[in-house]
């Protein structure tokens, strides 16, 4: 199969797409696919990215990557599409005759090239159009007000989301990961949405530890992702300040970069146990993972984010929000603790808890191994793969 793949980003940006784009790659590769993908120049950010080249051509057989044109995006380490130059792109496309055109993240696609990817030429081309709902934006709308001025007018909240849905609705099919971001974007019109298992972990990087000693109160508390408002950034601090005043022998560890590093950073100067390691290089976070005892989280709209899953795959008990994704991924009182979302004192009690009481954090443990029979990326590349076939099929 030939396809054509548009993403928001590649490596060596580091995030779940793109990490989750690489791993799809390798497999496709592996089975003999080409694959042409279309990511953002970020030559203009060399300092961040001194080996941007190294993932530029053809990076592994039949997978070659392609820069197209970007601008800079509202955090310094990537990047946004050049408005109004997707069309240059087409010639491209149409000499490599793709059997399917796929977008990763159409809305943020969308949104820089101000045009939706893929759907004019694939419309053309007379080939199906896809995308992937990785980020849950459609949900986080309602907690960008601040930052994005016109959101707070009202109404406009409202119609960004008909225009989010307008955007998804313009494919054949919306894959989605998570069973509940399905149905709520089922709730707001989309049509197209195909719930499947789209996101997955590679088991020969994160496995658990050997063995984990733990001692009353002595545990290494880890959060992993973007530090932005979407992810309650600003709870899960107030949660960590309590209870780091709580648990004297407790360690406490971010993992993530974004705009709201200027909440976590002034907190860990000041907290000799805390520590904050902003972006960390994906070939290390497996040891990150088997390093820590519990995966915390407060964001509330996750849809099913890596982190959690190989936090899973690592042994790692979740606290977290009762909602979203997690909520999906965590049995109450048996894997993990669930608290009401936006709440820190409860999600700090929930920590505190599971610090002092070794029996109770280790049938955790004991339970979130036994349930990590998680999805490969060979699964979730072959239910991708299968999806396009589907459709090629109704063709």
């Amino acid at each position: 199969m030939k396809v054509t793949i548009f993403s928001e980003g590649y490596f060596p940006e580091l995030s779940g797409v793109t990490v989750s784009l690489h791993k799809r790659l390798e497999c496709f590769s592996r089975w003999g696919h080409q694959v042409q993908v279309f990511a953002p120049d970020y030559s203009a950010i060399s300092d961040i990215y001194p080996n941007y080249g190294d993932y530029l051509g053809e990076i592994m057989p039949g997978v070659t990557i392609h820069p197209f044109e970007s601008v800079p995006y509202y955090v310094d380490y990537t990047r946004d599409p050049k408005p109004f130059t997707l069309g240059n792109l087409d010639e491209k496309i149409a000499q490599f005759g793709p059997d399917v055109i796929h977008a990763e993240c159409p809305e943020r696609l969308f949104l820089g090239f101000l045009s939706r990817p893929g759907i004019k030429l694939a419309r053309k081309l007379g080939i199906p159009a896809t995308a992937i709902y990785h980020t849950n934006y459609l949900a986080l709308a309602d907690g960008y007000k601040e930052q994005v001025a016109f959101l707070g007018i009202p109404g406009m909240t409202y119609l960004a989301k008909k225009l989010l849905v307008w955007v998804y609705n313009s494919y054949r099919v919306l894959m989605i990961a998570s069973p509940g971001a399905s149905g709520y974007l089922s709730s707001w019109g989309v049509k197209n949405g195909r719930q499947g298992t789209y996101n997955g972990v590679d088991p020969t990087e994160f496995f658990p530890a050997d063995s984990v000693s733990v001692n009353a109160g002595n545990l290494n508390f880890l959060y992993v992702g973007r530090l932005a408002p979407d992810k309650a950034i600003q709870t899960l601090v107030q949660a960590f300040e309590i209870a780091y005043d709580a648990l004297p022998n407790a360690h406490f560890t971010v993992i993530g970069g974004g705009p709201e590093a200027d909440l976590v950073n002034p907190w860990v100067d000041t907290h000799p146990r805390a520590k904050a390691l902003g972006r960390v290089p994906y070939s290390e976070m497996a040891t990150h993972f088997r390093n820590a005892h519990v995966l915390v989280s407060a964001c509330p709209i996750e849809q099913r984010p890596l982190s959690l899953l190989e936090a899973i795959a690592s042994g790692l008990p979740i606290i977290g929000a009762n909602s979203g994704g997690v909520k999906e991924l965590v049995e109450q009182e048996q894997s993990g603790l669930l608290v009401d979302p936006g709440d820190p004192v409860a999600l700090a009690q929930a920590m505190i808890r599971v610090a002092n009481d070794p029996e109770f954090y280790g049938s955790l443990r004991e339970r979130t191994l036994s349930l990590s029979q998680y999805q490969s990326w060979e699964i979730c590349s072959r239910e991708m793969l299968k999806t396009w076939q589907n459709l090629l099929d109704e063709k």
